[in-house]
């Protein structure tokens, strides 16, 4: 992938949040069947993953120099 370091970690955390977000999704589903408690249990996992990957990765990956 060319791009900016960035670029390519926010395309791992956009990949990465969708899956933990399904994944915590459907096992809480199995639980119950409120909207509420769905949501808050998949968004949690899903924008924590964002968070790190994005934030913290992709702010350290972009500081790096350049490799030749």
């Amino acid at each position: 992938m060319n791009g900016s370091p960035w670029k390519v970690a926010a395309c791992r955390a956009v990949a990465t949040a969708f899956v933990v977000g399904a994944l915590a999704f459907l096992t809480l589903w199995a639980t119950t069947d409120e909207l509420k408690p769905l949501l808050i249990g998949s968004l949690t996992p899903a924008l924590t993953v964002l968070a790190t990957r994005l934030g913290v990765e992709g702010t350290i990956d972009s500081r790096k120099p350049p490799a030749e």
